[in-house]
């Protein structure tokens, strides 16, 4: 009775590895949001793109029809931030929604002067995905500004 404990043990321990792993792979297809450089001065815009490699289409906000909306963060003490909100978020008027097809992508420029200092930053946008009808964040690459 005793050697079958550590047995049954083994077995339900493997299994639950074997779930795990089926849960990573079983991930959402991937979506790309990067910038084109890695540092930039204070007269820099950012250029920003939004890639959607799934095989469905996903939505994004677009806030007065023009600005992406989106947040950043900034790295403080080897911390990220909570969210901050660029000033065009507090805008009064309506989000738009915009469409990013399968395999398309939504570009667009950002001028470094929004934000209000300089250190090491991310952008977090939030991507809806109507079939599922679910939505995901997504981060970006980190980026410095002089």
């Amino acid at each position: 009775m005793k050697a079958l404990f550590p047995f049954a043990l083994l077995i339900l321990l493997g299994i639950n590895c074997q779930n795990q792993l089926a849960d990573k792979n079983t991930s959402s297809d991937p979506i790309n949001f990067s910038t084109d450089k890695s540092s930039y001065a204070k007269s820099d815009n950012i250029s920003i793109n939004l890639r959607n490699t799934s095989s469905s289409y996903i939505t994004i906000g677009l806030r007065c029809g023009r600005y992406l909306e989106m947040s950043y963060q900034k790295k403080e003490n080897n911390h990220w931030s909570d969210n901050l909100w660029f000033e065009y978020m507090s805008l009064g008027c309506p989000t738009m929604l915009d469409t990013v097809q399968a395999e398309g992508e939504f570009t667009d420029s950002l001028p470094v002067k929004r934000f209000d200092s300089s250190g090491t930053f991310r952008l977090l946008v939030k991507v809806y995905k109507p079939p599922a009808d679910s939505s995901e964040t997504i981060i970006s690459n980190s980026f410095k500004i002089e």
